[in-house]
């Protein structure tokens, strides 16, 4: 499954299109058709299996379901200290590779 993702004005969104209607669609009948609903909390994602599976993931803040995309809003300070873990591993092992240059260039 090809899913294709989107930026949102909201730096802490993201906009996924799964490419498969999320909620009905307008032809379809169902007391959905066309909307769009908004889950705040977890506690508002109750209604909605798929919704309630993404608040357990970690940083999630805030879900809303279209017609045919998902946008999730994470914790922008739980996204910044990802973005500082994986440059810090970077650093780690470029130190590392670092240390052995030198010892091949000054010890032997």
């Amino acid at each position: 499954m090809f899913i294709q993702t989107e930026m949102t004005p909201n730096p802490e969104s993201l906009k996924f299109k799964p490419g498969v209607p999320v909620l009905a669609s307008p032809d379809q009948d169902s007391e959905y058709a066309g909307m769009t609903k908004d889950f705040p909390t977890k506690q508002d994602a109750k209604i909605s299996p798929l919704a309630h599976a993404l608040f357990s993931i970690e940083g999630v803040r805030r879900v809303f379901l279209g017609p045919d995309f998902i946008t999730v809003t994470k914790r922008f300070f739980f996204f910044i200290s990802l973005i500082i873990i994986y440059h810090f591993i970077i650093l780690f092992f470029l130190f590392q590779v670092f240390l052995v240059i030198c010892y091949f260039i000054f010890i032997e």
